[in-house]
């Protein structure tokens, strides 16, 4: 695994997370074993699920990771220890679920999108734990590797990240645009 290839897995990862309708956080995550790509995801709503961005029903929206790996069994794509799942944050324990349980054995995330969901997560937030547990099952059974600087290959405006528009190439928020009332 080069530079150059996970720059552009991750910045195909990223152009995943544009699709995702979750006006919160857009995530993206593709399955490569080699250079074949064998999944692909992002956060969305399967058909017959109502779309909300209420919570708690807001939960039911597929995740990145979890559809990634769906998305392999729906094409009936055997997944083995070479497999690389890319994917810009860490999982939630569902999701650590289904990568466990596809036989996933490498994880790609990219550590400033981590630092800046960590940073900008709320004190007390009922999903912290589960995304911190999810993490040391990983740990156990995954290798994860970090992948540090600025995704130079990613071509778009960014993704949204807590409310907020942040691009990976740049690892900038977009200003926040003020509006003035009448």
């Amino acid at each position: 695994m080069t530079e150059a290839d996970i720059q552009r897995y991750m910045a195909e990862a990223y152009s995943l997370a544009e699709y995702s309708p979750d006006l919160s956080n857009q995530n993206g995550a593709v399955v490569y074993r080699g250079f074949s790509k064998i999944g692909e995801g992002f956060n969305h709503f399967y058909p017959g699920i109502p779309v909300t961005q209420e919570r708690p029903a807001k939960y039911e929206i597929a995740h990145a990771e979890e559809d990634a790996c769906l998305s392999c069994a729906r094409s009936s794509i055997k997944v083995d220890h070479t497999a690389v799942m890319y994917c810009p944050w860490a999982a939630c324990k569902r999701c650590a679920r289904a990568i466990i349980g596809a036989g996933i054995r490498m994880l790609v995330v990219h550590k400033e999108r981590w630092d800046t969901f960590v940073q900008t997560r709320g004190e007390g937030e009922a999903w912290a734990p589960n995304v911190d547990e999810a993490m040391t099952w990983l740990r156990a059974t995954v290798d994860i590797h970090i992948y540090s600087g600025a995704i130079t290959a990613y071509q778009g405006e960014g993704i949204l990240l807590n409310g907020r528009l942040w691009n990976p190439a740049t690892l900038e928020f977009a200003p926040r645009v003020e509006t003035v009332g009448k």
